[in-house]
């Protein structure tokens, strides 16, 4: 049966009706590329590829590996080597449809074109491949659109080749040829409306993206196709009052194309809300450009901002349509009569302030039943006929990444409008950060970015960051064509608090003490909010409603009313309340950490972090050494799970900085336990032994033999970590008969997990495999998630050294999955590895490289400097298994400089792999390469050992698995 190979769209093989997925990465690549070729590509063209900078002998043989394993996978048949080089007979879509293209076969190369080649695939690691595949997509991408408009050339006007043209335009953005066909087949359809959404579309495109006009070839196509319209279909160029866009609109796709949708859907009222500066009413207008033509009585823009009163809502709106209230009739009767029966879109913009004129807005529904009302309003008119669309801030990527940041709407419009002041701002690598930064400080705001752009002449991006870290109240604007309310966040914010009823200020003033958004108890609670002002402060786009149901305030918001809370002195004891509040939901949630319900506990505290983090600044700032105490030894486990170690030792290690007078002892031993702990994640383990140390004595003298086994645990496994088994052991196993006195059912199984845990670094893996069973089945019994996902790592790891590879495999799985659903990092991260060491076990050294590299990089995140000098035990091995001596030494010094970093007796890993790695070094290396590998292993810092590990992998061998 022959095969058919699809590269283009989703990479696939199909045998008859049969569909066989591609492999995933490097196969998946060597194929494509041959798949790609005409003929033979030679060897050494795929080693430079696919094996930069690697020794030829090492990298021919990768090759052969590699063609070996592609040749075993199902549905992949002619592939064809020789002494120099490699083709793949096959039945590719890639070459048929270059060869459709070279007979002009335009309908045979539309049809063969799935998609993009390689569709959702990304090449990582090999830049030249990279850049390969990209300059591939794209040359096949034009040859496609080219062959599509060289088939419509040659067809009939019909519906299909203009969703044909609209298709090409989807993908291709700025193809003006694309443009003018469709103009010339839909005037052919008699689709003017249809053609002249498509012009405008572009046009707005070429403008906001590059700042040019369409083409003059295409101006003129579309006024000869107005010309041949109908009356009802040109008319349009004369029915607005729409002002001209002075500056270009950027961002906003999305929120544009809904709300045109609602409307070509025949939605009667749309208002557009949200804070003010966020660009309601420029989003209005485009709105109202794009629908320009779609009404024949035309689309008409009201300001209402300069209106003091609601009664003038009507002159306004006469005046904007030209019609004249001079006569006999009630000016209100007249308008009405005027709109009856016209099909028209009115704007009304800036409502907030006319209230009461929302029942106005209803008779216009009422009377006029084709027209169309577009509302812009910091509040909601509240009316059952509205449908509501609240703006939030321009998009911005979470993190940095420059591809990223450029795209992004924020950046974009910060960009345009900085350029407009200082026309050689560029965004460079160098300033993109400091660009994403005023964009995350704004919260994408399009006021709080513009005005941040016009100090760019003045100030760098990175100046403009400092300032607005320290206040926003930094961003004004001399700027007089803009409105008195928009020339600064503060007059915007003024603009909004004026607006208010004295209760609602005083409730936007209390809430300020929240940080990261909050829940309606809490607001209750902490600030005695109640619903019905939280309502009436989001109807106001002052606060913002989550999917979830909490509340958020802008930051812009926040910070402007903050200020005036503090003027009146009110919000001292509010803060208390706050902090007592956060302390209660901390507390609450530290009994449950340690059970079923952990996963869901860990998901409230990071909702709160920001709050908890609030509370104990405030705890600190105050010298309350009792209540920040109370607040870090219950959030403690929280920060582990989370990754949060730096962060925190450090509030733990203020808090102990506070005079500690009358701290209880039970508190004071809490807490060392808890600085212990972190101390101890960050390798520092002359602090956490003594803090653990103090702590068991401090236990002892209370007799708190709960807590005794506690301490004896933790100082377990600290000493196991510098390398002292026996001292680990002793420690444990009291713990072990205390707890078990104790019937201490969820110690008894953390314990026992641990000695196992103690045998299994001493290799001594059937000595262990009880130990987790019996902790295993305790975690299920109490329903520890987390501790079952421990123990099924740590049994499994056992498996994996006895022989026992699927069964490994399967339960290294199964713990990976629940610790990803709890957040663990530190747990995924092991995981990972333990993945790795199987893959390596099995000879899979792309999906072991995979593994390490993600466990790794957590682990540097976490700064487990021990972890990390395990892991690297791994990166020797697969350095090993690639013939990398050189690197497995120098890894191997690496693994010597931390053990000499963090003061261990022993290096963390087996002394038996280490010798290994360093015979083998010996053997295969020149003894001045063997020693100079080394040294520079040895005189590396954490930070130079990570981005080896991962960069040279990256670059180099890692393209070695094959």
């Amino acid at each position: 049966m022959g095969t058919r190979v699809r590269l283009l769209g989703s990479p696939r093989l199909e045998r008859g009706e049969r569909v066989v997925p591609l492999p995933k990465e490097r196969p998946l690549w060597l194929l494509s590329y041959l798949g790609a070729q005409e003929d033979w590509v030679s060897r050494e063209e795929l080693l430079e590829l696919f094996w930069p900078g690697l020794e030829p002998s090492p990298a021919r043989n990768n090759l052969r590996q590699l063609l070996h394993r592609v040749r075993q996978m199902e549905g992949v048949e002619g592939l064809e080597a020789d002494a120099n080089g490699v083709r793949w007979r096959a039945e590719v879509d890639v070459r048929l449809f270059r060869q459709a293209l070279a007979r002009g076969q335009w309908e045979r190369a539309l049809e063969l074109y799935g998609g993009p080649l390689l569709e959702g695939v990304r090449v990582y690691g090999l830049p030249e491949l990279e850049n390969w595949l990209e300059a591939e997509r794209q040359d096949l991408q034009t040859a496609w659109g080219d062959a599509l408009l060289s088939q419509v050339a040659q067809t009939q006007p019909s519906p299909s080749v203009l969703e044909r043209l609209e298709r090409l335009l989807e993908h291709d953005l700025f193809n003006e040829r694309a443009v003018q066909a469709f103009l010339h087949h839909a005037a052919a359809l008699g689709q003017f409306e249809r053609a002249r959404e498509l012009y405008a579309a572009f046009a707005r495109r070429l403008e906001g993206e590059m700042g040019l006009e369409p083409d003059p070839a295409t101006r003129r196509l579309l006024e000869e196709l107005l010309r041949a319209a109908p009356p009802q279909a040109a008319a349009y160029r004369a029915q607005h009052n729409l002002p001209t866009r002075l500056t270009t609109f950027i961002g906003r796709e999305e929120e544009l194309s809904l709300v045109n949708r609602r409307l070509e859907s025949g939605e009667r009222l749309i208002t557009l809300t949200g804070p003010g500066g966020m660009g309601k009413t420029r989003l209005a207008l485009s709105v109202a450009e794009s629908q320009l033509g779609a009404f024949a009585e035309g689309v008409w823009f009201v300001a209402l901002a300069p209106l003091s009163h609601s009664a003038l809502i009507v002159p306004a709106v006469a005046e904007a349509l030209g019609l004249s209230l001079v006569g006999t009739a009630e000016p209100k009767t007249r308008l009405l009569e005027h709109l009856r029966e016209r099909e028209m879109l009115l704007v009304l913009d800036n409502f907030e302030h006319l209230m009461e004129g929302a029942e106005l807005v209803l008779e216009l529904l009422r009377e006029a039943p084709h027209l169309r009302l577009l509302v812009t309003s910091r509040e909601r008119l509240r009316l059952q006929a509205e449908w509501v669309l609240d703006l939030q801030g321009l998009s911005y990527p979470p993190g940095y990444g420059l591809e990223a940041v450029r795209r992004s709407s924020a950046v974009r419009l910060f960009v345009e409008r900085a350029n407009r002041v200082w026309p050689q701002f560029a965004l460079t690598p160098q300033v993109a950060p400091a660009v994403l930064r005023i964009c995350q400080l704004v919260q994408g705001m399009p006021l709080g970015l513009e005005l941040a752009a016009a100090w760019v002449s003045a100030f760098t991006p990175q100046d403009i960051a400092e300032e607005l870290e320290r206040s926003l109240g930094f961003l004004d604007s001399p700027a007089l064509d803009l409105p008195e309310r928009h020339r600064s966040l503060r007059a915007v914010f003024e603009h909004s608090w004026r607006l208010l009823a004295p209760e609602q200020q005083q409730a936007l003033a209390h809430l300020t003490v929240f940080r990261g958004g909050f829940d309606r108890q809490a607001a209750l609670k902490v600030a005695g909010v109640g619903p019905p002002a939280l309502l009436a402060l989001a109807d106001k786009s002052l606060l913002r409603r989550t999917p979830s149901g909490r509340f958020e305030l802008h930051e812009v918001i926040r910070q402007q009313a903050q200020e005036r809370a503090e003027a009146s002195g009110v919000l001292q004891a509010i803060r208390q309340a706050h902090a007592w509040h956060y302390l209660a939901l901390a507390e609450e949630a530290s009994a449950h950490l340690r059970g079923p319900e952990e996963a869901h506990w860990l998901e409230r505290l990071a909702a709160e972090h920001d709050n908890l983090r609030t509370a104990l600044e405030w705890a600190v700032s105050r010298q309350d050494a009792i209540l920040a105490l109370r607040l870090a030894t219950s959030v403690h486990h929280f920060w582990y799970v989370r990754g949060h170690h730096r962060e925190g030792r450090t509030w733990l290690e203020r808090a102990f900085g506070l005079p500690l007078n009358d701290i209880p002892p039970r508190l004071h031993a809490k807490a060392l336990n808890a600085l212990a702990e972190r101390a101890k994640d960050q390798g520092d383990y002359a602090q956490a032994l003594q803090a653990q140390q103090e702590a068991l004595d401090l236990w002892q003298r209370l007799e708190d033999s709960a807590e005794v086994a506690g301490a004896l645990h933790s100082l377990g496994t600290i000493v196991r970590e510098q390398g002292n088994f026996d001292q680990a052991l002793a420690y444990f196993e009291e713990s072990l008969r205390l707890r078990r006195e104790l019937d201490d059912r969820y110690g008894i199984a953390t314990t026992l997990n641990d000695i196992g845990v103690v045998y299994g670094y001493r290799g001594q893996f059937e000595a262990s495999r009880p130990y987790f069973e019996e902790s295993l089945a305790r975690k299920r019994e109490i329903g520890d998630r987390r501790g079952i996902a421990y123990a099924l790592g740590n049994l499994g790891q056992v498996l994996s050294e006895l022989g026992e590879g699927a069964a490994a495999r399967a339960l290294t799985e199964e713990s990976l999955a629940i610790k990803r659903e709890l957040g663990d990092q530190q747990g995924i991260a092991v995981s990972l590895v333990n993945l790795a060491i199987l893959a390596l076990q099995q000879g899979d050294l792309e999906q072991a490289w995979d593994h390490l590299e993600e466990g790794l990089r957590i682990l540097y995140a976490l700064e487990r400097r021990w972890s990390i000098g395990v892991v690297l035990g791994s990166f020797a091995e697969l350095a090993l298994r690639r013939g990398q001596f050189e690197r497995a030494v120098r890894l191997v010094g690496a693994v010597y400089s931390l053990t000499q970093a963090m003061a261990l007796s022993e290096p963390p890993m087996s002394p038996e792999n280490l010798e290994r790695y360093l015979a083998a070094g010996r053997q295969h290396l020149e003894p001045e390469t063997f020693e100079r590998a080394l040294v520079e292993g040895k005189g590396m810092n954490l930070e130079q050992i990570v981005a080896y590990a991962l960069q040279q992998s990256e670059v180099g061998a890692r393209a070695e698995s094959a």
